[in-house]
């Protein structure tokens, strides 16, 4: 018993001690609460990750996707229109199936469409005349802005 500290039991002591508890109480709480945090924000990195972890792939097929739209305006003759129309609807639907679908070309809005050049026109304002190249989205996240040229 060398090691031990003999306190006496005075009111002043044991204030002490209830003061050094409570401290070790309020650190206990708060190592919980960040703890909890910590569990909570890697919960939602992960689910976040797995959400969006086809979202370079998909960038990347979008260039392939415009290719078969190009594709699709030639000339060509129609067995070789058919073939290409059922890969790029394949490659859609593929697409879809993850979660990528094409922005809404209702009105000009610049979180979702690039404004490549304005044309005067009859129509209303900001409205949308000519796409250039379509604009997608992953599930609520723009992927690649539209082209487009407004009134």
């Amino acid at each position: 018993m060398e090691n031990e500290e003999v306190l006496e039991n005075t009111p002043e002591t044991l204030e002490q001690l209830v003061n050094e508890l409570n401290d070790y109480k309020d650190k206990y709480y708060r190592a919980v609460a960040e703890t909890e945090n910590m569990k909570k924000r890697v919960e939602r990195d992960k689910t976040q990750a797995i959400r969006f972890a086809n979202e370079k792939f998909a960038r990347d097929l979008l260039e392939t996707i415009d290719d078969f739209e190009n594709c699709l305006k030639l000339e060509i003759d129609d067995s070789m229109r058919m073939g290409i129309e059922l890969v790029y609807r394949g490659l859609l639907k593929t697409l879809e199936k993850n979660n990528v679908k094409e922005c809404s070309y209702d009105l000009f809005d610049p979180q979702f469409h690039e404004a490549i050049s304005c044309i005067e026109s009859d129509q209303e304002s900001n409205t949308i005349l000519e796409i250039l190249r379509k604009g997608y989205m992953i599930e609520d996240k723009l992927l690649r802005p539209a082209m487009v040229s407004v009134s």
